[in-house]
Parts: structure tokens; sequence; C-alpha cells
């Protein structure tokens, strides 16, 4: 049934965006119907995304039931190897690697130290207009 047909998918969307846009109100209810269509998929994704956990779980579970518990403790180092790894990444004040730390330590300090430290480290361009 799928034949990866990607480009055609992607010049329907576009040509079907174009004439909604160009017919405005007498295409409303297309649009109505296709923002109703979102809602009830964006519902269904939640409800995998709150389900995936359980899965994931279960799936673990059967795991290490039909291997050794050894296998569990190489997963708990993994996992304590990601979590340090994303804890140093996100305590790093460069704004590529996170800083998320530095904005709850912002929210914590004083608003005169939170005004000192929220300042740009370089000088602002400003148009001479």
């Amino acid at each position: 049934m799928a034949e990866n047909n990607i480009l055609a998918i992607v010049a329907f969307a576009i040509f079907m965006g174009i004439a909604i846009i160009v017919l405005k109100e007498r295409a409303q209810t297309v649009l109505t119907v296709i923002n109703e269509f979102f809602n009830i998929t964006m519902t269904i994704v939640r409800w995998i995304m709150r389900l995936a956990p359980w899965g994931i779980m279960g799936l673990l579970a059967k795991l290490v039931a039909s291997q050794n518990i050894e296998l569990l403790s190489i997963l708990g180092k993994y996992i304590a190897v990601v979590m340090g790894t994303t804890l140093f990444m996100d305590s790093s004040p460069f704004p590529p690697f996170g800083g998320s730390l530095q904005k709850i330590s912002l929210a914590i300090l004083p608003w005169h130290a939170r005004s000192l430290l929220s300042r740009p480290s370089r000088p602002v361009l400003r148009s001479p207009h």
C-alpha cells in the first residue's frame, strides 16, 4: 500500500494549504475538519505517550525474567551514565549545552544579583534609526 511517495504528499499538502488560504471563508468547513482531525490525532498521541513507559517497563520485565539479573545491573550502569552526562551538560553555563541550572539559580537569587547575572555578555548592536 505505501510506496514511499513523499514528494507527492508534500506537493499535495502545499497546494491544499495555498487553496485554503486563497478561498478564505469558503474553505472554513475544510479548515474546521482539518483542525478537528488534528485534535483527535494529538489526543491519540497523548494517550500513547502516557502508555509508553508502562509498555517499556513490561518489555524490560520480560527481558530481565528471561535473562539473568546481571543484565539489570548493566542497564542500571547505562542509566547512571546517561543521567550523569545529562546533569553535567545541563550544569554547563554555555547556551548550546543547556544552562537550566543557571536559569534556576537566577530565579532563586535576589533581584539585584539577578540583574547583574542576566546582563548580556557582549554589547547589543542597535540600529542608528
